[in-house]
């Protein structure tokens, strides 16, 4: 059962630290120095494939490659764990390759509080949102979600990369924020 909603995270700006990811990183309220919430074990980052780097450094701040193998209907999934759930309003991706490499075009951002069934929150089709620098960052409102606050978060490819005939997800960070809920 779920307690009343708690902290709230507000967007300002990519990678600001309002967001329930660097919360979780920070020891959520103690003070702690930032860690990678997943490095941390805090949280839990799982992908579809391994190409390049570790799933859990998409929970990170810093500039590092990582990437599934290009399958379609490639994903990163994050588990905020069996206490917390989040109500998101906006995220943030930072793409996961250096200049030069295929950006994300298609994808859905997805909500689950089993990991078996998935609620779309966001559609990006033919998005150009990253910079073409490496490592570029972007974000988006999540607007219209009015349902329960959910415990899984997953970036899915649902189209080819900027390639125009890959489907590479390369995720170098993620934040999300929202409402966060416990139980």
């Amino acid at each position: 059962m779920l307690v009343a909603p708690g902290k709230t995270f507000t967007y300002e700006s990519d990678f600001d630290e309002n967001g329930l990811l660097y919360y979780i990183g920070t020891g959520e309220g103690a003070g702690e120095p930032y860690a990678n919430p997943a490095e941390a074990g805090r949280i839990a980052v799982t992908r579809s494939s391994d190409l390049v780097g570790t799933a859990n450094a998409a929970a990170g701040r810093t500039d590092t490659m990582s990437c599934t193998d290009g399958e379609p209907d490639g994903w990163y999934k994050f588990d905020l764990g069996p206490e917390r759930r989040v109500v998101p309003t906006h995220y943030t991706l930072k793409h996961g390759g250096s200049a030069g490499y295929c950006r994300l075009r298609h994808w859905v951002l997805e909500g689950s509080n089993d990991d078996a069934t998935w609620t779309v929150l966001k559609t990006h089709t033919e998005d150009r949102s990253f910079p073409s620098c490496g490592y570029g960052t972007a974000s988006w409102p999540i607007t219209g979600y009015t349902g329960e606050p959910v415990r899984y978060l997953r970036i899915r490819s649902t189209g080819p990369d900027s390639s125009g005939r890959c489907h590479y997800v390369r995720v170098g960070g993620f934040e999300v924020y929202g409402t966060l809920h416990r139980g």
